[in-house]
């Protein structure tokens, strides 16, 4: 509930209760800096701070278990991430369209990559690890490089570029 709260804050956000289910488009005005998401929080719930366009870095807790759908989406200022030990799943479109994204540590806890989840991530290099056995479609799409072994010799390129 914090990091919704800290969202709204930098963010501007403002629900219309008419149309709960409308995909919230917000800005973060004159957020800047890191933004740190206190410890506790295990959750990243779908599109808390997605469309945040001046997010330029996020400070993750070390208690985070999920980063669901859309969590990131859209936040065209956001530079690099780094995903706790201890998320197991990164919803679909998480990441998606993180224009400036060039950085992003996955840990070997991760097991579960959602559809979209860095599409459009034209800046990104990015290294899966071993421990990820589910990929969805498009995961990776345009991403210039992915490095992945590919532990389940599915040799798909999940829309990458190109997969090492």
């Amino acid at each position: 509930m914090r990091a919704l709260l800290e969202a709204e804050r930098l963010c501007g956000r403002r629900r219309r209760p008419s149309h709960p289910l409308r995909p919230l488009r917000r800005r973060c005005g004159e957020a800047a800096g890191v933004l740190t998401i206190g410890g506790g929080v295990e959750v990243l719930q779908s599109e808390a701070f997605q469309s945040c366009e001046a997010l330029p870095s996020i400070d993750l807790p070390q208690s985070l278990r999920e980063i669901k759908s859309s969590a990131f989406m859209y936040c065209g200022s956001l530079e690099s991430v780094v995903i706790p030990y201890g998320v197991t799943s990164i919803g679909d479109g998480a990441f998606g369209d993180c224009g400036a994204l060039s950085y992003v540590e996955i840990p070997d806890t991760v097991t579960s990559i959602g559809s979209a989840a860095f599409a459009l991530c034209r800046e990104l290099t990015l290294s899966v690890p071993d421990s990820v056995t589910e990929i969805g479609g498009f995961a990776f799409n345009q991403v210039p490089q992915v490095y992945y072994s590919d532990p389940l010799g599915t040799g798909y390129d999940w829309g990458a570029y190109q997969v090492n």
